[in-house]
C-alpha cells in the first residue's frame, strides 16, 4: 500500500474507538462508539461480541464522512483492546455466550481456591497470583457453572483478535494479551499446558501468539464491502490498550512510568526484567 496515513482502531471497555495518524503521529481524524455492559447480577460484568464490530463500522462511517480520510490514504492499521476478556467460539466459530469482561468479580472463590492449591505453580509460570480479573479464574467459574459450555470450545480468542479476525479471517494474538490469561508461561512465551488444564481450555483452542507489530492478515473482500477499507489493506496484530498507551506515550526505558487513569486505574512502572 502507498498511502501517507495509519489507522488505530481501539476495542476498549466502554467502546470502540478509531483514530486515522499521519505516519509522524499527527492526529486527522477520530471517532468512538459506545457498546454497552450488562449486568446480569450483582459483581457481573459481560459484553455481547456482536456489539464490536458493528461499532467499528460506525467509528469508520464517521472516519470517511469527515472528508479528511479516504480509504485510500490508509498504510495500514492495527488493533489494540482491553485484556482478560476471552471469547468462546464453536466448532461453527460462533460466540457460545457474552463474554465475560476484565471487570467481572464473580469468580472470587475460585480465585481462592486457585490461590490456595496452585498459587505458587501460577506465580512460578504466569508471574501473577489469580483473581477474579484474570481469564483464568473466570474459566473456572465456567467449568464449575456452564460444563456445557465448556464443553463446546472450540477456538479462544480475545477482544481486539475477535474483531480483527472479522476484518481479516485470519486468527492470532500477541504475547501482551496472551499474558492477560494467566495461562500463558511466561520465561518460555507460550501456553502452558499446565495452567490451560487449570483454565479446561485445551491447547487446540487457543490461538498462534505473534509480536504486536506482525502483519496478522489483511482487509477481505467482504470486510471491504462493511467497512469502506480497501481489500487486501494490510493488518497488524496490535497489543492490550495499555501496553500500547505506554509504548505511545515514550514509556520505553526502566525507569519510566506511566499513569493511567481511564476505567481502571493504573501507574505502570518499566522495569528490565520480570
Amino acid at each position: 500500500m502507498t498511502g501517507d496515513l495509519l489507522l488505530g482502531v481501539d476495542c476498549g471497555t466502554g467502546g470502540c474507538k478509531v483514530s486515522a495518524i499521519t505516519h509522524s503521529g499527527s492526529v486527522v481524524a477520530s471517532f468512538s462508539e459506545e457498546y454497552p455492559t450488562s449486568h446480569p447480577q450483582p459483581g457481573w460484568a459481560e459484553q455481547n461480541p456482536a456489539d464490536w464490530y458493528p461499532a467499528l463500522i460506525a467509528c469508520l462511517r464517521q472516519v470517511w464522512a469527515s472528508g479528511r480520510v479516504s480509504a485510500a490514504r490508509i498504510t495500514a492499521l492495527a488493533f489494540d483492546g482491553s485484556t482478560h476478556n476471552a471469547v468462546l467460539l464453536d466448532a461453527g466459530l460462533r460466540p457460545l455466550r457474552p463474554v465475560i469482561m476484565w471487570t467481572d468479580q464473580r469468580s472470587v472463590a475460585e480465585a481462592a481456591w486457585l490461590e490456595q492449591n496452585h498459587g505458587d505453580e501460577i506465580f512460578r509460570i504466569g508471574y501473577q497470583r489469580p483473581t477474579p480479573t484474570w481469564t483464568l479464574s473466570q474459566m473456572r467459574w465456567l467449568q464449575q457453572h456452564e460444563p456445557e459450555v465448556m464443553g463446546r470450545i472450540s477456538r479462544v480468542l480475545f477482544v481486539k483478535d475477535y474483531v480483527r479476525y472479522l476484518v481479516t479471517g485470519e486468527m492470532c494474538s500477541d504475547h501482551v494479551d496472551a499474558q492477560g490469561t494467566l495461562f500463558f508461561d511466561m520465561a518460555r512465551s507460550r501456553w502452558s499446558p499446565e495452567l490451560c488444564a487449570l483454565a479446561g481450555i485445551p491447547l487446540s483452542a487457543l490461538p498462534a501468539v505473534v509480536k504486536p507489530a506482525q502483519l496478522a492478515g489483511r482487509v477481505t473482500k467482504q470486510a471491504a464491502a462493511e467497512t469502506g477499507l480497501l481489500a487486501g489493506t494490510p493488518v497488524v496484530c496490535g497489543s492490550s490498550d495499555t501496553a500500547a498507551e505506554a509504548y505511545a506515550a515514550g514509556a520505553v526505558e526502566p525507569g519510566q512510568c506511566i499513569v493511567k487513569l481511564a476505567t481502571a486505574g493504573n501507574v505502570n512502572l518499566m522495569t528490565d526484567a520480570a
